[in-house]
């Protein structure tokens, strides 16, 4: 073999040898970016219906009625990344929270805690079902999806409780 030919094969191997490595690296690199972004944006909608909740709890709160029901329109965005995501309300050991979760991969989702003392008189309401009031009907999810019509946050008031959830607005 003279020394061109080895010249170009060893270079050639050289080359194949740097594709194999740099293509995965780049494809992971990529992956993680678009990991971040999508979690950046699930952060962005928990923060919107973090602060929807606490403007219904701190409402009814505040208000000198002994019994009231209202609901607040959630205005979030119907994708995330091109992707749909569920909206969950969860009270634990830590105290309430609300939790968005990507609907293509539910390891991928974003966690807000809410100001709010555990032993506070209020109540996440996870139940499904439905509301009706006079002025409205709300049908009630444990979880909301992105793409839901008239996703709202619904508040029932009375003398010992403050009872939230989320829902979807049917008749208003």
């Amino acid at each position: 073999m003279s020394s061109t030919v080895l010249g170009h094969v060893i270079g050639t191997v050289a080359l194949l040898a740097m594709l194999f490595t740099l293509v995965p690296f780049i494809s992971a690199l990529g992956i993680v970016m678009t990991r971040t972004l999508v979690k950046q944006q699930l952060m962005s909608v928990a923060s919107l219906v973090s602060y929807k909740v606490l403007e219904a709890y701190r409402l009814a709160e505040r208000s000198d009625l002994n019994k009231m029901f209202f609901a607040i329109r959630l205005d979030i965005p119907t994708y995330v990344s091109s992707t749909g995501y569920y909206v969950e309300l969860i009270k634990d050991d830590e105290g309430f929270k609300i939790k968005v979760v990507s609907e293509k991969n539910s390891n991928l989702y974003a966690e807000i805690t809410l100001p709010i003392s555990p032993e506070s008189n209020l109540i996440f309401d996870t139940s499904d079902g439905t509301i009706q009031d006079s002025s409205m009907e709300i049908i009630k999810v444990s979880k909301l999806h992105s793409g839901s019509e008239m996703p709202v946050i619904w508040c029932l008031k009375s003398e010992n409780f403050i009872k939230l959830g989320l829902g979807i607005l049917k008749r208003y």
